[in-house]
């Protein structure tokens, strides 16, 4: 058996999930969640995953400090209730006109962490 190669540019991202059949997929989703609470801190082990929000209450979802480099999530909001994302104390998030929630049922945003740590962008389905 041989060994893949694969050549990634500098700079450039790569996602592989391997399952013990082998490649599953280059890039995606890796996980599902879903949430029916009005609030939730995220963690490293919400990394790569889709989140799905059912509460018509609304949910704040908070990001924490530590997170890792490349962490990635998404966040559908399948209730009537519109997603919030905060930031904690030490985190710095940026987006367009600085929205932050999302702007109806069945809207999606996604979170990323930037190259500087502790700094996240979230673009998506955004409203006020």
């Amino acid at each position: 058996m041989s060994t893949p190669t694969v050549n990634v540019q500098a700079g450039a991202r790569l996602r592989v999930t391997l399952t013990t059949s082998g490649v599953q997929g280059a890039s995606g989703i890796g996980r599902r969640f879903s949430d029916a609470t009005t609030a939730r801190t995220l963690s490293e082990g919400d990394k790569g995953s889709l989140g799905e929000f059912t509460t018509d209450a609304g949910c704040t979802i908070t990001v924490p400090t530590g997170l890792s480099d490349f962490w990635e999530c998404s966040f559908l909001q399948l209730g009537t209730g519109q997603l919030t994302v905060s930031p904690a104390v030490g985190v710095t998030i940026v987006s367009v006109a600085d929205n932050r929630k999302t702007y109806g049922q069945y809207s999606t945003i996604t979170l990323m962490r930037l190259t500087t740590a502790d700094t996240f962008l979230l673009v998506g389905d955004l409203g006020s």
